[in-house]
This record gives C-alpha cells, structure tokens and sequence, in this order.
C-alpha cells in the first residue's frame, strides 16, 4: 500500500464533509477520517452523529464516526468489504437536522502490486537526477565563465598599472 490518500468533499445542507481514507483494498478495515464544518463559516462541527454508507446493490454497509480530540473530525474504521463498485454517502445528524450527503461511485479494489509503483517511482528518480545534474551543469558552465572572465579582468588591470 502506502499510495497516498483519497480527499472527497461534499456539500450537505449548511455542512460541508470531507472524507479522508487510504485506497480502499477488499476484505480490509480501513481508517478514515471525515471533517465536518459549517459551509458558510468553515466553522468545525463538534457532537454531529456521522455515518458512511457503502451501497452496492443490496443492503449498505454502514460505518458509524466517532468523534476525535480535534474540533469537527472524526475517525471511522471502515469494515472490510469484498471488491467491487460502490456508491458512498455520508449522513450528518446534527445542528437540530440530518443531511445525506453523496459522494458517488467508489471502487474497492486491490492495491496495484508494489513492482508497477517502483517502476514508476525509479523513472520518476532517474528524472529528477538527470534534471539535477544539467542544473549541475549549467551552474558550473556559468562559475567557470565568471572565474575566467574575473582572471581575465585582473590581468588586464596588472598589465595597466605596469
């Protein structure tokens, strides 16, 4: 795994909900995070009751958040599913009402295998040093020219002034 996170943010209402997860792999609990604020105010919504539901055909599968330490987040441990399409919504009790809010289709597949993602990663670091060393280059193309221009200089000043 560890191929970044997955920011999905929508609108319900007067709330704004942001969910943050890792990939969602098949048959693994997963830890999310969803923040919750006040659209107008980004305020952060502290005591809603949040839960995420996955539907795929039958019934959803619901996953309850839990408030955090910090004000307007909260953590949700989502419960393994098996592969396959999703629709993902989130529904936000609180502030004297409940919103759904929906955040449309979302796969549950397997994490690409880690031979794809070195490969690119190598082709990204040869890139990134061929990049430095033209920078290299160039840097010392340009020092080269001004020592030689300031030699140049300096001889020139001596052959004046004797």
């Amino acid at each position: 795994g560890g191929t970044g996170t997955i920011t999905r943010v929508a609108r319900a209402g007067d709330f704004e909900v942001t969910i943050k997860h890792p990939p969602i792999e098949p048959d693994k609990e997963i830890a999310a995070r969803v923040f919750v604020t006040r659209f107008e105010t980004n305020e952060p919504v502290e005591k809603a009751k949040i839960t995420l539901l996955f539907t795929s055909g039958g019934a959803p599968v619901e996953a309850t958040a839990e408030a955090a330490n910090t004000p307007g987040m909260y953590e949700v441990k989502l419960p393994p599913m098996p592969q396959g399409d999703y629709k993902l919504a989130a529904r936000v009790e609180g502030g004297g009402g409940t919103q759904t809010v929906e955040y449309g289709a979302i796969k549950v597949a397997p994490a690409p295998p880690a031979q794809a993602e070195n490969s690119s990663s190598w082709a990204r670091t040869a890139l990134i040093a061929l990049a430095s060393l033209v920078g290299l280059g160039i840097a010392g193309f340009l020092l080269y020219r001004v020592a030689q221009y300031a030699r140049r200089n300096r001889s020139e000043g001596e052959t004046a002034t004797a």
